[in-house]
């Protein structure tokens, strides 16, 4: 019987020494080298990661094949803008710019030089901001983070100010995420399928969210949505079924869909004075039925507005 517990004993003790956590602490000098630092064998060792300095597009493809890392903490980096992504948004501006000019060729014609030059100003402008947003590390490009399962929790860099298109969707394991506070933009289906995020704290400075964000992130249970936010999109919540509570502040729009397939939703505390606008023109979906039950709360001085408004149709309101 003793040799079978010290048998064990030795068979415990050189399991774990097997998996025993890898932590790497790393100042990153030149973006594109993080595996001088770790060795490309032993990526799936590390479990814990802190990098500083600047980081790329390369070092963060690395980053996503160390399959068993559970924590990374990138908040004191600035990730180099990819060109090809940059080059593709201005491509964008300018492709928008000439169908616009195609479509209304007559008109455009027609207008005087002067007006001519201060449309053309303004895309000059929208593309010096976006450039100065990718070359500031300003921008998380789409899908940067995306299908990164192992990973559990992210500190951001404090330099992002927008998080692109499904720039997280798929990472399952995601429970915890800390945003920069300079952050103003969320793009499209962003965090879609992380569903194991628990909590998702909102900058104050967030003025848009993309549709579909938070879909089936079914561990979410309480969102405060910032005042900044003026349009609440489509399906932002789609199916997110543990969401009990949504608190928005002074929101002018809110699509219809926001809250389908939310079957523990309870409460929405709407903050704005005045009622925001009801958007429904969407497709019919079966996961969007009327909400009877949701108690939706108002100011009480804005009473008379929400009483003849459609949300007294659409929920039970109440006052606050």
């Amino acid at each position: 019987m003793k040799i079978k517990i010290i048998f064990l004993a030795i068979f415990i003790s050189a399991y774990c020494f097997g998996q025993e956590n890898k932590v790497y602490k790393i100042i990153m000098t030149t973006p594109g080298k993080i595996l001088n630092y770790i060795n490309y064998n032993a990526l799936e060792e590390v479990t814990e990661l802190t990098i500083s300095g600047v980081i790329n597009k390369t070092d963060i493809d690395a980053i996503k094949r160390m399959s068993n890392l559970k924590l990374l903490n990138i908040t004191n980096t600035t990730i180099q803008y990819n060109k090809e992504a940059l080059n593709k948004e201005i491509a964008n501006y300018n492709f928008g710019y000439q169908i616009a000019i195609n479509m209304y060729a007559d008109s455009w014609n027609q207008l005087s030089t002067q007006k001519k030059q201060k449309i053309k100003n303004k895309l000059n402008l929208e593309i010096a901001n976006v450039t100065k947003l990718y070359k500031s590390g300003g921008m998380l490009d789409d899908g940067l983070f995306k299908d990164f399962f192992s990973l559990e929790s992210l500190y951001l860099p404090k330099t992002i100010q927008v998080i692109g298109d499904r720039a997280f969707s798929n990472c399952t394991g995601l429970h915890k995420i800390i945003l920069p506070a300079n952050l103003t933009s969320i793009g499209v289906e962003a965090f879609k399928n992380c569903s194991n995020l628990i909590v998702i704290n909102l900058p104050a400075k967030i003025s848009k969210i993309g549709s579909r964000a938070f879909q089936n992130c079914s561990k979410l249970e309480k969102v405060v949505l910032p005042s900044y936010l003026k349009t609440i999109e489509s399906k932002l919540f789609y199916a997110c079924d543990n969401l009990n509570e949504i608190t928005v502040f002074g929101v002018n729009e809110i699509y219809s869909s926001f809250i389908c397939g939310c079957k523990s939703l309870k409460i929405i505390n709407c903050l704005a004075k005045t009622p925001p606008k009801y958007n429904n023109y969407e497709e019919y979906d079966d996961n969007c039925p009327s909400r009877n039950d949701i108690i939706f709360y108002f100011p009480k001085e804005s009473v008379t507005a929400y009483v003849g408004s459609i949300w007294a149709d659409t929920f039970t309101i109440k006052t606050k």
